[in-house]
């Protein structure tokens, strides 16, 4: 049987010198606090796996080693009977390609816990972001379409004004060039 060291009392900092600090351990969040900054002759300052034994230092508590994984690539080497994976902040579709290559090898993932499930919302969401997209571009375009239909319905409306306006210019010098005629006939007529 191993036997077990007794493990330290880890007392809170100062509790000793006041009586209203508690005994109870509060980690020191003190800027300038010896025990955070690890200096010697003072109390330690517990970390992890603290009190672990050598054999158990660093494990999860479900006895397997945590491997943080960010790509597929990085999957390759994992045993599956002594690490566990643990996938990184990454995207929606990398970490569904690394969960379904984990289902593949038969690994142990620490998150999410339903893999299965997870798997299935993600790709339904990713599907509704799809048609979503989809939809918004078909939207943009019909709307481009009505915007240059617009634009071409007012360049009509301009070219016809323009028109209108060349006509009643052509009318008006008509008439000017006739009442001219006219006066000259007169003139010539005295």
């Amino acid at each position: 049987m191993n036997k077990r060291k007794k493990k330290p009392k880890l007392i809170r900092a100062d509790a000793n010198r006041h009586v209203r600090i508690k005994k109870k351990w509060h980690k020191p969040k003190g800027m300038h606090s010896r025990i955070a900054k690890k200096n010697r002759g003072y109390r330690k300052m517990p970390g992890k796996g603290y009190f672990a034994d050598k054999t158990t230092k660093y494990l999860h508590p479900s006895k397997f080693m945590v491997i943080e994984v960010s790509n597929i690539n990085e999957l390759a080497g994992i045993n599956a009977k002594t690490h566990a994976v643990k996938i990184k902040r990454v995207g929606m579709k990398k970490k569904v390609e690394i969960l379904k290559k984990a289902l593949e090898m038969k690994l142990y993932v620490l998150n999410p816990k339903d893999i299965k499930k997870y798997i299935a919302d993600a790709e339904e969401a990713m599907k509704s972001r799809k048609e979503k997209r989809k939809s918004y571009k078909e939207s943009k375009e019909s709307k481009k379409k009505k915007q240059q239909e617009k634009k071409k319905e007012a360049e009509k409306k301009q070219e016809t004004a323009e028109e209108k306006k060349e006509e009643i210019k052509k009318v008006e010098k008509e008439i000017q060039q006739s009442s001219q005629v006219k006066k000259r006939t007169k003139k010539g007529e005295k």
